[in-house]
């Protein structure tokens, strides 16, 4: 029980940091080029084992060769947080599907779909708010609704946009 605490207290600390960090701008000199599909793709096989533990299964449609500016280390952080997420809202034995695709010249989407509780029209946009969550109960299971407006800050930080869509059981993030 203290041990478990004490390791969600320090996720916290670490993602409040993170974000006051990102408050005041991360260096874009930390920029590089990035094999994008690549680092998609070593994050899918990295959850692979977690998914699986979990009676998920995690699946992927990333297309080659798509490159990025931008800083690894966040751009990894945005994927975990997706996944992570994907894993613990989505139904027991169900699929997570992780798309990434190029779209017209120096755009790329990247989608994470799962089954799951649908996501209210209303909190659609507010998941992405510090410490929002949809559901209140879900502070026990150590969320206190920081994944998503980390992920917002750095998706920002590189020019791009973040959302999320809800149908049909179906959850997408964008």
């Amino acid at each position: 029980g203290i041990l478990m605490m004490s390791r969600q207290m320090r996720r916290l600390v670490e993602n409040l940091l993170d974000l006051a960090r990102m408050d005041q701008g991360f260096a874009k000199q930390h920029f590089e080029s990035i094999e994008f599909s690549q680092l998609t793709r070593d994050t899918v096989m990295g959850f692979e084992a977690l998914y699986f533990e979990r009676e998920r299964i995690l699946s992927e449609e990333i297309e080659d060769g798509i490159k990025i500016k931008g800083s690894r280390q966040h751009l990894q952080q945005v994927l975990d947080i997706l996944w992570e997420n994907a894993q613990k809202y989505s139904l027991p034995h169900s699929e997570v599907l992780a798309t990434l695709r190029s779209v017209y010249s120096h755009h790329c989407l990247l989608s994470v779909a799962s089954i799951g509780e649908p996501i209210p029209e209303v909190d659609l946009k507010k998941i992405f708010q510090r410490f929002y969550r949809v559901n209140p109960s879900r502070s026990r299971d150590g969320s206190y609704g920081l994944g998503l407006s980390i992920a917002e800050q750095v998706v920002r930080d590189h020019k791009g946009k973040i959302w999320a869509e809800s149908q049909n059981g179906i959850n997408r993030f964008f």
